[in-house]
């Protein structure tokens, strides 16, 4: 991976949009020079961002990098474009910040830009997915996380004594992350978990058989026997001849109580027929009791049926006695109403005449009116004949002719109506002579019928030898009242039937026996009955008992191999355990990862002595701590030491001076370099930054330290190295300025 193009718009100390274009530097060093200060570590903070979203340190985040320096109304962005693997790539990237935009109308507004990054493809389109999609994108084409990235590329200011001074649990921390070697602590951690679990389950397994063992069940009359440490086996096979044992002794009682069952219960039978015989006796006895009461019922019923006979003679005297009453009754009604409507006859015709005298009266007086309009002095009247008319009739002529014609209809209308109620009256009269007549007729023959009713009545009396009327009352029944005195009769006839038949039958049926005795029997099929009810229950807490232990032994079995195979696989995790997390007794206390780890390291500490021997002039080297000599303390797998080849002795790094120190962290950085490089799928990365460090050294160890990075290039790797010291501006062609103002940074290429 290479960088071509690096623009940077108000990130860091660059106040507006700077690009730095790497064209002339694809291979070799080139040096970034420039006051403290001034912006170079920036440059590398730009390309980390740019691809990963964090600044090369890590101290720093995106959010944190607007540039005091910009406008409010510049964008901040860094746009990366790179070439790997002979193809290129563009990224560009940008914190959410704060811009000024100028709306239409002129109004200034705060705006706020959301975190974006944007990838193009060699094939020229954008990658279309979300931020994280095209995080994990870029990450995927490099190979590398930024923890690598940031190890073996971009080794930021200070970074180099950190894998050299560190401890070794810190170290195993950066190898962790660099070689991913969590995994071998995950196993680690898993044996752990592991080996908790199955002691779990051990002691889970131990109370659960615990817990079985105590389910067993011991009979009360074996108790003695097995007393103690119990062997279950033996226990079911006791309980299981004891069972048996009461199994016979129950069918034998079980037998017994059978055969005293049919004894008892013939001897019962017998009393019982004893107590049918004496019951019948009883009965015998109380139907004597009710002879008498029987043949005054029958006499009774006698009675009731004569008295039964006369009813329909009295029922039809009474009847005929009825309709003779209600006729008298209608004739006298007949004859009221009879004289009602002569009277109403008599009102109607003389209203008539009146209405009548009053009509001729009244057309009199109206025809002698108008006569008399007529009459003139000395001519003939057309009634008399005289043609003198000394008292004319007076009135109104007009007046006096439609009063005429009023008075005349309501004349004509009275006697209308008087007519025609006298018409109604006579026609009613006439109808209530007929009904009178006839009824009359009807009540003469009805008196008749009634004498022949009664005599007919007083007849069937004596013929029925009743003395008088009040005996055949007394002797009446209704006929629900008879039926039942003869339905009692008869069930008292056929008792009697019954009960002498029955006596006759159990007296030939008990000829030559006697009662029975059962107390003695009775009390002993309790005492054989308790018995069998006693041997069931014990038969049954036996196979309860038989049944429990079996299935104890089957699952204290179960509980016993499974603690086997649970305590065979935990001696092997826990030695699986102890061995991974470096605790095996009479072996080195390394850890599984320390240990994976130092294989690593190894292979970093050999590549980094190659080039630590050429810039020390062959004076030391790095050396791992042998496993022989770990163990007196924990986390010391991963220690470095020093080794002089000078006096062949070994001492601490931090004996070293400043300058050694730098290049022993030097070529550490480049050995991880290489190493991780390999380790990641064979990525090569054909560049290295270098953030500071120079400073420390003398003449002959700076000109050495040049010498091996020159050699690192090969040809084709780009090594930047950020330095402000002066002899490094001399031995270093190619150089990126950096200078800062109080309007920010700037950047310019000096290529001698």
């Amino acid at each position: 991976m290479k960088p071509i193009q690096l623009t940077i718009s108000a990130f860091g100390s660059y106040a507006g949009r700077t690009e730095i274009g790497f064209d002339g530097t694809q291979q070799g060093i080139f040096l970034i020079t420039g006051n403290t200060g001034a912006g170079k570590t920036t440059i590398f903070d730009a390309i980390t961002y740019a691809l990963y979203g964090q600044t090369s340190g890590g101290e720093r985040s995106g959010n944190m990098m607007r540039s005091q320096y910009a406008s409010p109304s510049t964008e901040t962005f860094v746009e990366l474009t790179f070439l790997y693997q002979e193809q290129e790539y563009q990224v560009r990237r940008n914190p959410e910040y704060q811009i000024e935009k100028t709306l239409k109308n002129g109004t200034v507004k705060l705006q706020k830009v959301a975190s974006n990054v944007e990838l193009i493809m060699p094939d020229g389109n954008l990658f279309p997915e979300k931020k994280a999609a095209t995080d994990a994108k870029i990450e995927e084409i490099l190979g590398l996380s930024v923890e690598q990235f940031t190890q073996i590329v971009m080794i930021a200011q200070g970074d180099f004594l950190k894998l050299l001074y560190t401890k070794s649990d810190e170290r195993k921390k950066i190898f962790s992350k660099l070689f991913q070697t969590d995994k071998y602590w995950r196993i680690q951690e898993r044996l752990k978990y592991r080996s908790i679990h199955l002691d779990n389950q051990i002691e889970e397994n131990k109370r659960a058989y615990a817990q079985e063992q105590a389910r067993i069940t011991i009979p009360e009359e074996m108790k003695e026997v097995f007393e103690g440490e119990v062997v279950l086996e033996e226990l079911i096979e006791q309980i299981a001849l004891r069972k048996k044992e009461v199994d016979e002794e129950l069918a034998a009682y079980k037998e017994e109580e059978k055969r005293l069952s049919v004894v008892l219960f013939s001897m019962e039978e017998v009393n019982r027929q004893f107590e049918q015989f004496e019951r019948m006796k009883r009965m015998q006895q109380e139907l004597e009791e009710k002879v008498e009461e029987e043949k005054l019922r029958v006499q009774r019923i006698a009675e009731a049926k004569r008295a039964e006979k006369i009813k329909s003679f009295e029922e039809k005297y009474i009847d005929t006695m009825h309709n003779q009453e209600q006729s008298l009754k209608l004739i006298k009604k007949l004859e009221s109403a009879l004289k009602s409507w002569e009277e109403k006859r008599n009102q109607a015709g003389a209203a008539l005449e009146m209405q009548q005298d009053a009509y001729y009266k009244m057309l009199i007086e109206q025809q002698a009116g108008l006569l008399a309009m007529g009459l003139k002095e000395n001519e003939p009247c057309p009634v008399c004949g005289s043609k003198e008319h000394p008292a004319l009739a007076k009135g109104d002529i007009i007046h006096q002719i439609s009063e005429l014609e009023n008075e005349l209809n309501r004349a004509k209308a009275k006697l209308a109506k008087s007519t025609e109620q006298l018409e109604s009256a006579q026609k009613e009269l006439q109808m209530c002579r007929g009904q009178l007549k006839q009824e009359q007729e009807k009540n003469k023959a009805c008196q008749k019928g009634l004498v022949q009713a009664q005599e007919a009545y007083e007849k069937q009396l004596r013929e029925s030898f009743f003395e008088n009327e009040e005996d055949y009352k007394r002797a009446y029944l209704p006929e629900r009242s008879r039926e039942k005195l003869e339905r009692e009769s008869r069930e008292y006839q056929e008792k009697c039937s019954l009960v002498s038949g029955q006596l006759v039958t159990w007296e030939k049926a008990l000829k030559g026996k006697e009662k029975q005795e059962t107390i003695e029997l009775k009390t002993k099929l309790k005492d054989v009955t308790a018995k069998v009810k006693q041997l069931e229950r014990r038969k049954l807490q036996l196979h309860a008992a038989c049944q429990t232990n079996r299935a104890v032994l089957e699952n204290s079995r179960n509980y016993q191999t499974v603690g086997t195979r649970l305590n065979d696989e935990d001696q092997v995790v826990k030695s699986l355990y102890r061995t991974a997390s470096g605790r095996l007794s009479g072996s080195a206390k390394i850890d599984f990862e320390t240990y994976i780890q130092r294989q690593y390291f190894k292979q970093i500490i050999h590549e980094a002595n190659k080039r630590l021997l050429t810039m020390s002039g062959q004076q030391f080297m790095l050396k791992l701590k042998e496993e022989s000599d770990v163990g007196k303390r924990s986390n010391e797998g991963l220690d470095l030491s020093v080794y002089s080849l000078v006096t062949d002795s070994e001492r601490d790094v931090k004996t070293l001076s400043g300058g050694e120190s730098f290049m022993a962290a030097l070529s550490m950085a480049l050995g991880l370099s290489d190493i991780v490089g390999k380790n990641a799928g064979g990525i090569q990365m054909d560049m290295l930054f270098i953030d500071e460090g120079f400073g420390s050294l003398d003449a002959d160890s700076r000109n050495q330290a040049i010498e091996v990075l020159q050699q690192l290039t090969g040809g084709k790797r780009m090594v930047g190295i950020i330095s402000h010291v002066t002899e490094l501006k001399e031995q270093i062609d190619r150089k990126l300025v950096v200078t800062r103002s109080d309007k920010g940074s700037k950047v310019s290429w000096e290529l001698s």
